[in-house]
């Protein structure tokens, strides 16, 4: 019986262990891109002009493309 537990007890700790991981490494770079947009706001430079709010999001795409997997 104990043989059994073990068998699916190890994948399944694997697993939890994987999912978390993928949440942190996905949440990083989210906040490093919500961080930046209220700084942004509050030093006043988004919606100041068509060029700078654009780069702001290439920016905030930037830091979204750091979170995904290759």
């Amino acid at each position: 019986m104990q043989t059994h537990r073990i068998a699916t007890l190890a994948p399944l700790a694997v697993g939890t262990a994987t999912v978390v991981c993928t949440i942190v490494i996905h949440a990083l770079p989210l906040s490093a891109t919500v961080n930046f947009v209220r700084r942004e706001r509050r030093l006043g430079r988004a919606g100041r002009s068509f060029w700078i709010d654009m780069g702001i999001v290439a920016l905030a795409l930037l830091y979204a493309l750091v979170g995904t997997p290759r």
